[in-house]
């Protein structure tokens, strides 16, 4: 009987690594994505770069960065 509780904790220790492995992935991934727009918003406020050139600097869409303009003009 031990032997199939045994199995369960370890079945829960595994599920919960997981679930705290995507948890900090998600959470990386969402302040690379702010950090990126960020940049990109400064750029844009610099006024010397174009578009197409913002999100190849930054690693965004086009129309994240067209969004992110339209965004700092209101």
């Amino acid at each position: 009987m031990s032997n199939y509780f045994e199995q369960q904790r370890e079945k829960m220790r595994i599920y919960f690594e997981e679930r705290e492995r995507r948890a900090a992935e998600a959470a990386t991934k969402a302040a690379t994505k702010k950090a990126e727009q960020t940049f990109a918003m400064k750029l844009i406020q610099r006024g010397k770069d174009t578009m197409d050139e913002i999100a190849e600097c930054t690693g965004l869409t086009l129309r994240q960065v067209k969004a992110l303009a339209k965004a700092a003009a209101v």
